[in-house]
């Protein structure tokens, strides 16, 4: 019996001995395992680098709708319509810098009172002081009436009148053309050319005539039509 009682005294160390060494290399791996943390910040920079990535892919695409505009089998009509394209680009980014869009004036003369009224319509890309130089020539002489400044929003129209001598609208009454100058103060010089309008085609208006620009039809045709495009 005692011999007996021995042998499983030995086989309950060694088996308490078997479950402690398993255990304690079961923790030593535990501990040895990563322990989870929250999440590493992103990179703002990265960030930042990705949607500037993103938005020089939009970039290209534009570039790469407007470049299929001109592509044409024959080269020298496609470096032709991609001069064209660059010039009317030039144009509009000299139009915004004159700030006027467009301007057509009239001029009505009233002999009754000695009175000329000077009418603007106009549009803008900004509200802007614009100066308006107004002349006329004709048999009996020319005649400078002066410079207004007017404040233009971003559309609308601009009146304004001057009162004559006797002799200053006899050559108004006689007059071929009056010459309409237009500038947004602070501006390019070549803004002043843009906007320089001729009246010349001259019509009875009530009690007195009327001078308008015979051209002014065939702009805002071409007006309309940019915008529709």
């Amino acid at each position: 019996m005692d011999r007996y009682r021995w042998l499983a005294t030995v086989l309950a160390i060694v088996f308490v001995a078997v479950l402690s060494s398993f255990g304690l290399a079961h923790g030593a791996a535990a501990l040895t395992l990563p322990l989870a943390g929250p999440p590493a910040p992103s990179d703002p920079f990265e960030a930042e680098e990705e949607d500037e990535g993103l938005a020089g892919e939009l970039e290209e695409e534009d570039e790469e709708e407007a470049a299929d505009d001109c592509e044409f089998e024959d080269e020298a009509q496609e470096e032709a319509c991609e001069e064209a394209e660059e010039e009317r680009e030039l144009e509009a980014e000299e139009a915004e810098e004159c700030r006027l869009e467009s301007a057509e004036a009239t001029v009505a003369a009233l002999p009754g009172r000695n009175q000329v009224r000077l009418t603007v319509r106009y549009r803008t890309f900004q509200s802007s002081a614009v100066a308006i130089d107004l002349g006329l020539r004709g048999p009996k002489g020319s005649l400078d009436l002066g410079t207004d400044t007017g404040h233009f929003g971003r559309s609308g129209t601009f009146h304004a009148t001057e009162s004559l001598s006797d002799g200053q609208m006899t050559r108004v009454l006689a007059a071929r053309e009056f010459s309409v100058g237009m500038h947004a103060i602070n501006t390019p010089g070549f803004c002043g050319e843009s906007f320089e309008r001729h009246l010349s085609a001259r019509k009875e208006a009530g009690a007195g005539f009327q001078w308008s620009d015979p051209t002014a039809s065939r702009r805002a045709k071409a007006s309309r039509a940019g915008r529709a495009s």
